[in-house]
């Protein structure tokens, strides 16, 4: 009796290990969870070495999407970098807080907005260096160099330096039409020569 006992338990520590097993694989019966290797392959996407405004609006397409830019990398922008879906980002690979950050730099005279993040709601903006390139090109009126808000929420820019630009602000975050502006954070940012206008941060 004993011994059947005993072998019954041996059955049931069995199944149950292999029950435990299955769950740890993702219950695909593979061994391989593939929302785990979506997440691994997601976070190693290749960074964007250098171009202009067109490399990183082609990787802003739909919800969600990230534009990572290699560290020390400079981009020439004749227009706007333009966010386009809800959770889009667009930062340094690694997050530096150096000078490191790879540069957005506007090159055309006929602009004075560098990124645009209006009515795009939990879009980031990180870890980048905008240079509205005023020596060069001169000031100029138009939009701010960094333009948000809007009819969005919870939008994040943060560890960015904001220098060298040729309108009346760096950065803008205005009130939307209708949908307020509201839970934008404006973090640990290195200005340069003119003030940021927060007037619509909620």
């Amino acid at each position: 009796m004993q011994q059947r006992i005993r072998r019954a338990r041996l059955t049931t520590l069995v199944a149950l290990g292999a029950a435990l097993t299955l769950i740890a694989a993702g219950c695909s019966g593979s061994g391989a969870n593939p929302s785990a290797s979506a997440s691994l392959a997601a976070s190693e996407k290749p960074c964007i070495a250098s171009g202009d405004e067109m490399a990183i609006n082609s990787q802003l397409i739909g919800a969600g999407d990230e534009a990572v830019l290699c560290p020390s990398a400079i981009f020439a922008l004749t227009a706007p970098v333009v966010f386009t879906g809800r959770g889009q980002r667009v930062y340094t690979q690694g997050n530096p807080t150096d000078d490191t950050r790879a540069t957005l730099i506007v090159k055309s005279d006929a602009i004075t907005n560098a990124v645009s993040l209006l009515d795009v709601s939990d879009a980031q903006l990180t870890n980048v260096i905008v240079d509205g390139n005023r020596e060069k090109l001169g000031a100029k009126e138009g939009d701010a160099l960094i333009y948000a808000g809007g009819a969005s929420h919870d939008q994040v820019i943060a560890d960015n330096v904001i220098r060298n630009t040729r309108s009346w602000s760096s950065l803008q975050l205005i009130e939307g039409g209708g949908v307020e502006c509201r839970g934008a954070a404006v973090e640990r940012l290195v200005r340069g020569q003119r003030e940021l206008d927060r007037r619509a941060v909620g």
